[in-house]
């Protein structure tokens, strides 16, 4: 064996030992990570449910970064964590929430950032009608500023409506019969 192998083998084999520790101090850190997303995720949810439900809506900003972006169904995009709060400031004058919730589907988190989908159902009262409940999609980043999770980017769709039931693809296929011309 060469002076090189006889040091080659034996890192190798010890970074083939340790390479499973490693994966799991990673597997760790990322469980870590998600963790303080998802606790942050809730309370922030849960803050903004209780906002919405109360009308008292001061200090919603302070749940976004400076440069937040909302963006919703056809509504323009509103930047900036203070205007975010205005606008939603401006909507409850016309529009009572009766009830809120959402559901997360997923949550992906790495580094100072992290991405959360899912959707979420309100009932309003819209200039005191009948009340109507809808239910929206939403994709929502998060940004770590100074050890706190912040919306960075709140983007809302409508949910579509349900899917009309098709034929299997393997199903058998009725196509109308054309009138056979005379021979």
């Amino acid at each position: 064996m060469t002076p090189l192998a006889r040091r080659t083998v034996p890192a190798l084999a010890l970074a083939l030992l340790l390479a499973p520790f490693e994966l799991h101090a990673q597997n760790a850190q990322n469980a870590e990570l998600l963790a303080s997303v998802r606790k942050a995720s809730d309370a922030t949810w849960m803050r903004v449910g209780q906002m919405l439900m109360s009308g008292q809506l001061t200090g919603l900003a302070s749940l976004w970064t400076p440069d937040g972006l909302l963006i919703s169904g056809g509504s323009p995009t509103i930047s900036g964590s203070a205007n975010i709060e205005q606008n939603v400031r401006r909507q409850a004058t016309t529009v009572k929430f009766l009830g809120y919730s959402h559901l997360t589907n997923t949550m992906e988190a790495s580094g100072d950032l992290a991405v959360e989908t899912g959707s979420q159902t309100a009932t309003v009262s819209i200039n005191g009608n009948k009340p109507v409940t809808s239910t929206s999609r939403f994709v929502v980043v998060y940004r770590r500023v100074n050890g706190a999770w912040l919306t960075r980017l709140n983007v809302e769709s409508p949910s579509p409506a349900p899917a009309i039931p098709t034929a299997p693809p393997n199903a058998p296929r009725q196509t109308p019969s054309a009138p056979r011309s005379p021979a």
